[in-house]
Order: C-alpha cells, then structure tokens, then sequence
C-alpha cells in the first residue's frame, strides 16, 4: 500500500533519543558522543613500525578530546646459552633476571606513550665459596622454561584536550613505534652474591606485539545537520529533500526511527526540530509577508527552500505559494503568536493575483 504524507501536518512520531554508533552502508556514520579506531600489529627491537589510525571526521561534530591507549606484550623468546654467576663476596645469594620488552610510541602534539611488558624471575642459587669460578650456569637452572613464560600486558594511556588540530581531517594519524630490551641481572638478592661474567642473556624477547585504540570524544551535530555545519538550516532541509526524491532510505537522513527517508522525515525537521511551518523561507519563525516576497522574487523558478520552494521539487511554483498561504501569520516554537493585520492578508491576496498573472502567459506557450 502507498505511504500518502501531508506536508503540512504535524509528525505522529519524534524520536528524540541518540542513535547508537554505527556507519552505514552508504559510509555515512551515525550519531554518538565518542568513535574509536584501533591499530594492531607487532614491531621488532630496534626496528620502528607505524601504527596508522583514522583522523576525527569534522562532519561528525566539534572534537572536545582525544584518548590513546598503548597495550603491549613481549614477544618471540629466543635462547641464548650461557650465563655464568659466582659470589665474590662470601656469601650465598639467588640471581634474578628480568626479561621483556619497551615500546615507544610518539605522535604530534602529544606526550609519549612507553609501555613495558616484562617479567622478572628467580633463577637459581649462587654458591658462597668466591673461587672466581661459574657456581651457577643459567641455562642448566633456570627456574622457568621458554614454554612457560606468559608476559603481562604493558599499558600506558593519553588524554589530550588541546591541539587537537593534528587529529583533524580526511587522512590518518600516524604513531611511530619502536621497541627496546629490557634485560637486567640482579646477584644480589638474599645476602648476596656477585655477577661474575654473562656471555648472553639466556631469554631474549625479539620484540613485541601492540594495540593502539585512538577514542575522540566529540559534541556531535544536533539531529536534521546533513552537511556538518554545525547548524540546521534551509540547505539541511534541500539536501532532505534531495534525498526523498531520490529515494534510496538513507539512514543517514532518516529522523523518524522508522527505516524510511520521507515526507515524515521533512515534517520532523520542519515542523520539530526546526519548529517552524512551511511556508517560513527565511527561518525566522513566522510565515510572513517577508517570506512571500522571497517567494515572489523567485517565482517560476528553480530554487531551494530559502527561495521558496517548499516541496522539494526545486522550482517555485503555486503549490509552494499555497502552503505559504495555508500558513500565512502562524509562529513556531520560540516565537510569539500573531494575527496578520487586514492590510497584510490583502497584500498576500493581490500578490497571488499576481502570480497568477505571470503564469498564464507562459500557460498560453504551452510551457
């Protein structure tokens, strides 16, 4: 059955609750107050790597802060042998080595993130003889195998509130990764003991593996802004209108919560979210003899709505004029009630006799 709509009537409907985030399929996104982006991948010691994450899209709204989070985790053991230990001081002692990895990360107009991921173990005792000779050999002791080491996440996070500008556009924000060895030996735990010589460490993290999640927080544009201006104004209500006429649904344009892209959609926007009547080119919340003299100077031609073209079909024509006549003295939301004054409604009155005169030559032209 046909959706018949009455551009006139008030909607039955107005969803005011914000959409949920999402982008549609036409790439359009929805509304919210935060999106996230996030890189992952892995970056080797010594060796940096860029993490690419998209930049806040200003059509979304006005960027009020920026949040990046860093999570790290060692990666790709490998052993080494050879670790010897002796005490030159006398005395028993245990050696613990802490192994893992450093990343680095540095962007524009931001501080730098450093996440560590390391684990530090207790890897055998050390004899009290001070012979000078190895007590203990790290690769015949350690109390832990490769297989059994699980790094904890390394964490560090960001907030910027201020030159946000970098973060702004079309393209992608860039981290420059680099990653480091942690690697300390420690003999002198327990009452001593003293490092002789290590050859290699005996555990040696390659590098490891990150995730960068990029949060912007953002005041987003108030529900009927299709062109990111920050404003709901007459080109909000062409571009609307565009869509209805071209009838693809999309989301993006739809105010009504019921999945269609219609004069329902219109109505909300004119009627609701605009709180005015069609019929008001100028937007200033009230049909009046202003708005039809703008009708008038663009009469029998293309336009949009702050011409007077209150239909969508982007001529001014009599159908337009008629609703500015049905509406001609009301007032919108915010603006007080008044009743046109005799002198004003017979303006209006001769002015459609004279539109009506401008018609019909070009009736008698056949155009």
């Amino acid at each position: 059955m046909g959706r018949s709509r009455s551009s006139c009537a008030v909607p039955l409907r107005h969803v005011g609750a914000a959409l949920a985030i999402a982008v549609a399929s036409t790439g359009h996104p929805a509304r919210a107050d935060t999106v996230s982006f996030n890189d992952s991948g892995s970056v080797a010691i010594s060796s940096p790597t860029i993490a690419s994450l998209s930049k806040f899209d200003p059509a979304l709204g006005a960027l009020n802060q920026v949040t990046i989070d860093l999570t790290v985790r060692a990666s790709n053991i490998i052993q080494v042998i050879g670790n010897t230990f002796d005490s030159e001081d006398g005395s028993a002692g245990t050696v613990q080595i802490t192994i893992g990895t450093s990343v680095n990360a540095v962007g524009p107009s931001m501080a730098d993130l450093t996440a560590d991921s390391a684990e530090t173990s207790t890897v055998g005792a050390v004899g009290a003889d001070n012979d000078g000779a190895a007590d203990f050999v790290g690769t015949d002791s350690f109390a832990f195998a490769i297989a059994q080491i699980f790094f904890s996440d390394g964490f560090d996070t960001t907030v910027l509130n201020s030159a946000l500008g970098p973060y702004t556009g079309i393209d992608t924000f860039d981290l420059t990764l680099t990653a480091s060895l942690i690697e300390t030996i420690d003999a002198n735990k327990n009452g001593g003991g003293t490092l002789v010589g290590v050859t290699e460490n005996a555990l040696r993290p390659t590098g490891a593996t990150y995730s960068v999640d990029l949060t912007y927080d953002f005041a987003p544009p108030p529900p009927g802004d299709f062109n990111g201006d920050i404003a709901v104004n007459a080109d909000d209500i062409d571009l609307l209108f565009a869509e209805v006429a071209a009838g693809t649904h999309d989301p993006f344009f739809e105010l009504t919560g019921d999945a269609f892209v219609d004069q329902d959609d219109v109505d909300e926007l004119v009627l609701i979210i605009l709180g005015t009547f069609f019929g008001d080119a100028n937007l200033d919340l009230a049909v009046s003899f202003a708005d039809f003299a703008d009708l008038q100077n663009n009469f029998s031609q293309a336009g949009g709505w702050e011409d007077g073209d209150f239909n969508g079909d982007v001529l001014v024509t009599f159908a337009d004029f008629a609703q500015l006549q049905n509406n001609f003295g009301q007032t919108g939301t915010g603006a007080p009630a008044s009743v046109p004054e005799p002198a004003t409604i017979c303006s209006i009155g001769l002015g459609a006799l004279a539109l009506l005169r401008r018609r019909r030559p070009k009736a008698a032209n056949g155009l």
